[in-house]
């Protein structure tokens, strides 16, 4: 139910490519919260991951909520390790985790028909220990200095450091552009883009050197033809995800590897499969093509009228995958982001 809502609401009025963040649990938290309400005034408040304030795949979120309230106060809490490397969990985060912190306070007051939108933020290198005095020094929303934020028309709230002009610029691509045939012209600088391939191990598919990167996927590609073995000695137990071995050092599961597994497909290693690939701009690696058991990609990308990218790269370095991935088109221009 609460899954549906999402879909309807944030997932729908959202502008991201990639919506996977809605699915976090503090997301449904807030939809609830606010179905609960049933249209009547009232307070919601949450302690929760802050992702939602800034990320793309929130913009849904974000107007819905400044829909559905009148006043919202943000205290940023900041402590997010993954966005500033020099932080630490245990040290800057208040509950000593790498995600960052906030604290929203939503009203719905019938008595105010202007919405308004505060924001305050601690400094960002301050200690737990500083943060929490903090709260217990501010007790009160009255007592902080909040500044009242203008979300522009992408419902962005943290608007300080963009330019107005930018949204005049050529977008890099659109699902628009993506979807028009003949004659249909949309101004993007890509007509076609994708996420390239996304092995969801990348760490043991991706190497610079060739003798390395066999090795590493020829040991993983054993690790997995025991395991299946394993499975199927006992039975082939539903629950996969409890019977297969969690070691990643050793191999590195995802939905796609347990898919095959289920399906009692054995892999093997093919030295012929690696191929070049370009990693990152400017970094090329090989891919291994193995397409007689197709197991290594998580999910794969296909565009057409392509030629293998592999033509272009400058430098060698390694892969291994299932398909030849990285293209460029042979008419226009084609971007392709892998992970």
């Amino acid at each position: 139910m609460v899954d549906e809502r999402v879909q309807q609401t944030y997932a729908k009025d959202s502008r991201a490519s990639n919506k996977n963040a809605l699915s976090d649990a503090y997301v449904k938290f807030f939809r609830w919260a606010v179905d609960r309400l049933q249209g009547r005034d009232g307070i919601v408040c949450f302690v929760s991951n802050n992702s939602f304030v800034d990320q793309i795949a929130f913009d849904g979120m974000r107007k819905h909520l400044l829909q559905d309230f009148t006043q919202i106060y943000h205290l940023d809490l900041h402590g997010n390790v993954r966005k500033n490397p020099k932080l630490s969990g245990t040290t800057h985060n208040v509950f000593g985790i790498k995600l960052g912190v906030g604290i929203t306070i939503a009203i719905r007051s019938s008595q105010h028909t202007e919405r308004k939108l505060f924001y305050y933020r601690v400094p960002e290198f301050w200690r737990k220990t500083e943060k929490l005095g903090f709260l217990a020094k501010m007790r009160c929303v009255d007592n902080i200095t909040w500044t009242q934020l203008q979300p522009d028309a992408r419902y962005t709230w943290l608007t300080e450091s963009l330019r107005p002009e930018f949204g005049t610029y050529f977008p890099m691509g659109t699902r628009e552009a993506k979807a028009t045939v003949g004659g249909i012209e949309v101004k993007t600088l890509f007509k076609t883009y994708s996420q390239g391939a996304q092995t969801g191990r990348d760490d043991w598919m991706y190497d610079f050197n060739w003798n390395r990167l066999a090795s590493k996927a020829q040991n993983m590609i054993e690790t997995y033809n025991v395991e299946l073995s394993r499975w199927m000695r006992a039975g082939s137990p539903k629950n996969i995800d409890d019977f297969v071995l969690a070691d990643e050092t050793k191999i590195k599961w995802s939905s796609r590897l347990k898919e095959c597994l289920a399906r009692k497909i054995q892999a093997r290693f093919e030295v012929k499969a690696i191929r070049s690939a370009l990693y990152r701009p400017f970094s090329a690696k090989q891919p291994q093509n193995q397409p007689p058991r197709r197991l290594k990609n998580h999910v794969r990308t296909f565009l057409e009228r392509t030629q293998p990218l592999h033509e272009l790269l400058s430098s060698e370095s390694y892969c291994f995958s299932d398909s030849s991935f990285f293209v460029f088109e042979r008419s226009g221009f084609t971007s392709v982001s892998p992970l």
